[in-house]
């Protein structure tokens, strides 16, 4: 998935995209704008009850200072990869979720995100 935003004409504090499933477990991976970083939040993407170290929310700085945001993502059933701003930060996460996370849906806090750019794309599988 590749996702652009444009910083300048959002008004949102908080944006990006969340993958959930039916027993309401998400894993959200977006850019907080106040804070100028971009996260992972994995807190309620399933069974983290081995490490309380596990949950919460993994951040990373924002390096570039330009208006655009961009969010390229690897997803599968049980991990997330965040390329953002061209490779400039990189972010992975595990997860462990009950069921495989199927939902896709943009999100936007205290505000409106303006997307320049969306595109979803489906792997093929490496398995026969």
């Amino acid at each position: 998935m590749q996702l652009s935003f444009d910083k300048e004409k959002s008004s949102a504090d908080d944006f990006g995209v969340a993958f959930s499933n039916t027993k309401n477990e998400v894993v959200k991976i977006g850019y907080n704008k106040v804070l100028n970083q971009f996260y992972i939040d994995r807190s309620n993407a399933g069974n983290h009850s081995f490490s309380p170290a596990f949950t919460g929310k993994n951040i990373a700085p924002r390096l570039f200072n330009n208006n655009i945001i961009k969010l390229h993502l690897f997803v599968d059933h049980s991990s997330v990869e965040l390329f953002a701003d061209d490779g400039s930060v990189l972010m992975t996460a595990v997860l462990f979720p009950d069921e495989m996370l199927t939902d896709v849906q943009l999100y936007q806090q205290n505000g409106k995100a303006a997307l320049l750019h969306g595109v979803l794309y489906q792997l093929k599988s490496v398995w026969p």
